[in-house]
């Protein structure tokens, strides 16, 4: 968020929205199953 902080004083709005889109978009892809570290697997 700093560089986000330093585009905007820097009068740089386009590149700070561009940014932020970009770390939305990343949130948004995430696959909860790959960054879980434990997997709960039914015993029968």
């Amino acid at each position: 968020m700093g560089q986000l902080s330093k585009l905007t004083l820097q009068g740089r709005e386009n590149d700070a929205r561009a940014l932020t889109q970009e770390h939305l978009e990343t949130l948004i892809k995430i696959d909860i199953s790959t960054i879980m570290w434990m997997q709960i697997k039914k015993v029968s």
